[in-house]
């Protein structure tokens, strides 16, 4: 403490604008925006602050605090030249302190002052350095626990100390002070010869949670936020729960909680599932009568409060929607199926997009080109379907040149159509505004082998068929990212 305490210098302030009322010695100053708290002693600079007064019409400019010629004591000095004073009153950008009444009660008018003429003395109030050497010596042993069972549950308890719910309880500036002592603490015991590397993992653990809540493990801040969730109910529906439907529902939202963490975690919905069903008996719900609103009002509110932390939100949202559904209308299977699809794959949007690539195109909009961005997404998924060992059975050649594929389609003829007498036509399929095709290989690896352990040679069948099977899959997979892209 003594350390920091040496070492720490806040940075000067600037006045800006000053109000003084020489009736009570008070003074308002204009810093801008600033960390000081009340208590904090400051001291204003020797004939820093310039005003004019009533008592000469403000013809004459004198600077404050003066060393000599004030009638605030016998040496002629004004009450707080070369000295420090608490300060009283803040806001976000002002601070008022107590620099001595005046015999000379007119008004006093601010003229200019000299820059940063307002600096803190000291760091902490009394009550502040008492705190910051308690929670310093809770850090403490939170570290020497922790490196003795080898773990961070002890730094982890002690950080989250420094928050209620998503409130800090330290004060504005004060969380950039509390990681700058613990960075102190680092570095004194280091010296006593504690591993650098686990000791860095502690202090790291207990600054990064000092700075933000979401750091602390969710299950962690449970009580916290199930407070804040049936507080922020009760001040909207007060009175509405006699004392055991209260319990209830602290209860139930403790219940929720732990299912939507547990489903976050495994990626399911089992857990919500379970929980939603304990609402009913069979076709009859266990809540009375409004209690089902309220209930989904409290689970709505909990979904709000869970996507302040550092989850899934996505996902968050749709596990309390199915838990809200179930809590409404009740379980049922097929509901339960429907929901499980949606949340882990469009089936439909799936089974919509094979239908369109089931169709042949060959109706072409000439007046659009493809956009360079989507070639080589297009050419990206030709490359890198998966085929057999990933070996590279097939090139891809491709041209987007409008004149180089119209003369492509011209070579096109042999398209036969059962007409008598048979007739063909070229393919207007290959008419396209972007042409690939891919060519069969011999691979220039060989990662197949025989039953034997030998490799097999590209002269073996199955190798073939392997580039065509590759050539199929990455044919389907491009048709698929094109009709995905529109």
């Amino acid at each position: 403490m003594a350390q920091f305490e040496s070492e720490y210098k806040p940075a000067a302030k600037s006045v800006s604008a000053a109000v003084y009322d020489p009736v009570t010695g008070e003074i308002q100053l204009t810093i801008g925006e600033h960390d000081l708290q009340i208590g904090h002693q400051i001291k204003i600079a020797k004939e820093s602050l310039k005003f004019t007064c009533e008592l000469d019409g403000n013809a004459t400019t004198t600077a404050y605090p003066r060393g000599t010629g004030s009638a605030a004591s016998p040496s002629g000095e004004d009450y707080v030249y070369d000295k420090k004073t608490p300060i009283t009153a803040k806001s976000e950008t002002t601070i008022s302190c107590n620099v001595g009444k005046s015999s000379n009660t007119s008004a006093h008018t601010f003229v200019n002052a000299v820059d940063r003429c307002i600096t803190q003395v000291g760091f902490h109030t009394e009550l502040e350095h008492s705190k910051c050497v308690r929670d310093t010596g809770f850090n403490y042993d939170a570290i020497q626990a922790d490196l003795k069972s080898g773990g961070t549950k002890n730094v982890k308890e002690v950080a989250r100390r420094y928050w209620s719910g998503t409130k800090s309880q330290l004060g504005k500036g004060e969380q950039n002070y509390a990681v700058e002592v613990n960075k102190l603490l680092e570095q004194r015991l280091l010296k006593e010869g504690v591993g650098p590397s686990k000791l860095g993992i502690l202090i790291k653990v207990i600054n990064d949670t000092t700075l933000d809540q979401k750091n602390i493990p969710i299950l962690e801040k449970k009580e916290d936020i199930i407070e804040d969730v049936i507080s922020q109910f009760e001040i909207k529906h007060k009175g509405v729960h006699t004392e055991t439907q209260h319990f209830k529902c602290v209860r139930d939202t403790g219940f929720n909680f732990d299912a939507i963490v547990s489903d976050l975690k495994s990626g399911g919905i089992k857990s919500v599932l379970e929980v939603a069903k304990r609402y009913w008996d069979g076709t009859n719900s266990n809540l009375g009568a409004g209690e089902q609103n309220y209930a989904m009002e409290v689970n709505k509110l909990l979904e709000q409060r869970l996507l302040k932390e550092d989850v899934d939100k996505v996902k968050v949202s749709l596990l309390v929607g199915i838990m809200n559904e179930i809590v409404q209308f009740g379980y049922k299977e097929v509901d339960k199926q429907t929901k499980i699809k949606h949340m882990f794959y469009d089936w439909e949007d799936e089974m919509n997009t094979l239908r369109k690539i089931q169709k042949c195109q060959r109706v072409w909009d000439y007046s659009k080109s493809v956009h360079p961005e989507l070639i080589d997404y297009l050419l990206w998924t030709a490359q890198n379907a998966p085929s057999k060992q990933h070996e590279g059975y097939y090139d891809v050649y491709w041209t987007a040149d409008r004149k180089v594929i119209e003369e492509l389609s011209t070579h096109t003829w042999g398209c036969t159509h059962s007409r008598t007498p048979p007739s063909t036509w070229k393919n207007s399929q290959q008419n396209a505004n972007m042409y690939m095709c891919f060519v069969a290989k011999e691979p220039d690896t060989h990662l197949n082998c025989n039953a034997d352990g030998t490799l097999k040679s590209n002269k073996v069948a199955a190798r073939w068929e392997n580039a065509y099977v590759s050539i199929g899959i990455a044919l389907g997979l491009v048709m698929r990212t094109a009709a995905k892209m529109g």
